[in-house]
Formats: structure tokens, sequence, C-alpha cells
């Protein structure tokens, strides 16, 4: 999820803080109207509200794509229509009536209550993935890593999902920062990790580990599974073409070490192992993917 650039991260939280403040002052308006008993807005009587207010505006024709994907966005829909729907009904008591019910009116605060709860979670964790994210590749931090991978060892121990992790090292990369210079590497390292984030799947996680190494957590992926996957990432990275700036296309490749996480284990053990089974992916030869498995690695069957 939210495989973007940062510029659009930022961009996305913008808009997100600018819909949230224009929301708030619809709502206070609202309040406003109806304490003073001033005349209404009759656009919020009508039934297409929800997608002419501001907020309904950024949800519907000005979020960005990658947003709209999102699990919660779908919630946050629904809890804006009802709450417009709610309030429609609290205006037009108010209007006919003098006043609206207790009870309606309560629907409808509960209503903007659980929108205000979404939205906010949401916003939350966009902040959070934005401010852990590595600037150059768009892969997470290795801050909070561990706390993410020890609850996918807990589910692990609770028999919910099998976990692998992969530890990926780019092949002979300090030559390549040497002859080409250290901006050519940066590319190389972002057009890399743009590949391996465009090709896993939206509920992996890839961290920039240090320097041109990264780790790659594999959820409810058993030993197996995981090493086929990792080979095709492996040759693709090995077919994948990289345009630098001055239009000059380079080839690298990578070598992966894997360890399924055991119940018994802890995460750094299997971070070790990993690295480990890495290891004797350089010693023979590089490019290639090596499985740790009892006490040694083997490659793909």
């Amino acid at each position: 999820m939210f495989r973007i650039s940062q510029d659009e991260f930022r961009a996305i939280i913008q808009q997100l803080d600018m819909a949230i403040r224009s929301h708030e002052e619809w709502f206070s308006a609202l309040n406003r109207q109806m304490l003073c008993r001033l005349p209404f807005d009759q656009r919020d009587l009508h039934g297409n509200a929800h997608r002419e207010c501001l907020f309904g505006q950024w949800l519907y024709r000005h979020s960005h794509p990658a947003l709209r994907e999102h699990p919660a966005f779908g919630s946050i829909e629904k809890e804006h229509q009802s709450m417009h729907r709610l309030a429609a009904r609290v205006l037009l008591a108010a209007r006919e009536a003098g006043s609206a019910r207790p009870e309606d009116y309560d629907r409808f605060s509960n209503a903007l209550q659980r929108l205000r709860l979404e939205v906010q979670t949401l916003k939350r964790e966009l902040e959070t993935t934005y401010y852990n994210r590595d600037s150059l590749t768009g892969t997470f931090t290795r801050v909070g890593m561990l706390t993410y991978l020890r609850e996918q060892l807990e589910l692990v121990r609770r028999g919910s999902q099998r976990l692998t992790v992969a530890m990926i090292d780019l092949d002979h990369f300090k030559p390549i920062n040497d002859t080409h210079g250290h901006v050519v590497g940066d590319q190389i390292l972002a057009s890399v990790a743009r590949f391996l984030l465009d090709n896993i799947r939206p509920y992996d996680r890839l961290y920039r580990y240090g320097g041109e190494e990264f780790l790659l957590s594999l959820s409810h992926t058993g030993a197996a599974e995981a090493l086929a996957m990792v080979e095709r990432l492996r040759s693709g990275i090995e077919r994948h073409a990289i345009v630098t700036d001055s239009n000059d296309r380079l080839h690298v490749t990578a070598s992966f070490g894997l360890v399924e996480v055991m119940a018994g284990s802890s995460i750094e053990e299997a971070v070790h192992c990993a690295d480990q089974a890495l290891y004797q992916a350089k010693l023979l030869g590089r490019n290639q993917a090596r499985l740790w498995t009892a006490g040694h690695a083997r490659g793909a069957e």
C-alpha cells in the first residue's frame, strides 16, 4: 500500500488536512445555524450533499487513486454519507418544528464522531508511514521494523500464519559506486527498490536495512513459496534495465538469503539466519537465493 513518491505522500497528507478543516468548518456553521436559528444552506438538504460539500469533493474527485484503494476509504465514504443523511433530517426538523428531536441529533452526532475517528485513524497511518519511509528508495526505514516483525511472529506463535524473512543485497555495489559515482548508485538503489515494491504483494513489507541491503517480510508465506517468489524477484532484477539521468542503461544483480520464522525462535535469530543464508549466496557466486534450514543454507530445487 502507498507505493508512491514522498512528494505525492506529502501532498496527500496536506490535502487530507485541508479536507478535515473544511469539514470542521461545515460542522461549526451547521451548529451556529441551528443554535441561532439562521437560514440553512439548502445544499445540506439535497440527497447528494455528501458529494457536494468540500470534504465530499475531496473524497470523490480530488483524493489520490492510491488512497482510494485503502480499506479505510470505503468506511469513510459510508460514514460520511450516513452523517449527511442524518444532518439533513436534523435540519428539516429544526426548520419545520423549530427544533430537532434529541435522539435524531444524537444519531447525527454519533455518526459524526465515527467519521472523525475513521479519518483521524487514516491520517495517523499516513503520517506514520510517511515519516518511517526512506526518502531515497520509498521503502520503510528500520524504525518500527522489529516491532512489526515481532507482531508477525506473535501471529506465527498463535498458528494464524507462516512468516518468511528475506535479506537482499545488491551484488558488487561498491565497484558500481566507484565506477559510476554515488549519484548513479543512488539511482540504482531507487530503481531496484521501485522494482521490488511493484512486484511484491500489498501486505508484504520492504525495509531498507542499510546501504544497499534490504529486508523483505513475507507474511502468510512458508519457505517453499517464499523461495519461489524470491526467485522471480531475483530474475526480474537481473533483467531490469536501470536508465540513469545520463540515459545509460545499467543492469545489476542481487543475492537473497531467506529463513522461515519458527514459533520458538526470536526475530533477531531469524534475521541472523537470513543473513547467514545471504552470506552463503554471496560465497557461492552471487545472483542467487539461499534458504536457511536446519542450520544450513540451500538454494531452489
